[in-house]
């Protein structure tokens, strides 16, 4: 019996030093199908999981590391057309029009993503903005019929590349003109003139000497 209850108390110091090493998040109690603990981490993902990326702020662009990571890009141009590709896929599956393009009534939903793809907080003037842009470009493209379908060979030059990038651009410019936005001034190429609200999510990385950033300009 002694050397029982020893063997137990051994056991029972082992759980309770793992307990008090570890954060109440990493651990949920085990299920009653099969009595296993299961380590997750503080975002609900388990350790053979990727954690989840961080929601990208809206009117922003980040180019995804092999590593899981958001990082800022070099060239804004490339990573908006990637993200304009993305949020094309995604809306002629939201709006299809049966032959595997997207119809006219998917416009707003792929500008939105483009713009903000984290779904985060924007304000009521800002969406307003948005909205009154994809009308006005609906009507001077006389695409105001919800089932016109279109492509993204269209939708990905000419005027409604230049218009969306252009309300990119407005939006993004009035972010950073609010009250606390800091531009980062510092000897750090891989940093020096970036946005610290734009930035937040990404993990840096290093400027190759001869490198330069190539960022979004308004187009007439």
């Amino acid at each position: 019996p002694i050397c029982h209850m020893n063997k137990l108390f051994i056991v029972v110091s082992i759980t309770l030093i793992a307990l008090a090493l570890s954060a109440p998040e990493d651990y949920v109690e085990p299920s009653i199908e099969d009595e296993e603990e299961i380590i997750v981490r503080s975002d609900g993902t388990s350790l053979k999981e990727l954690p989840k990326l961080q929601p990208r702020p809206p009117f922003t662009l980040h180019d995804y590391s092999p590593k899981h990571a958001w990082i800022t890009p070099l060239d804004e141009y490339s990573t908006f057309s990637s993200l304009l590709s993305t949020a094309y896929e995604r809306a002629k599956v939201e709006y299809p029009d049966g032959e595997g393009r997207m119809r006219a009534e998917g416009v707003g939903y792929m500008w939105e993503y483009v713009l903000n793809p984290d779904y985060g907080e924007i304000d009521e003037e800002e969406m307003d903005i948005i909205d009154e842009s994809v009308l006005s470009f609906r009507t001077s493209e006389s695409l105001l019929s919800d089932s016109l379908p279109l492509n993204l060979g269209y939708l990905n030059k000419g005027t409604p590349y230049r218009t969306l990038l252009n309300l990119f651009h407005t939006l993004r410019s009035r972010r950073r003109s609010q009250q606390g936005r800091r531009r980062i001034t510092t000897d750090d190429p891989s940093r020096d003139g970036l946005w610290e609200h734009e930035v937040e999510v990404d993990v840096p990385k290093q400027i190759k000497k001869g490198e330069k950033r190539r960022t979004l300009e308004f187009m007439d």
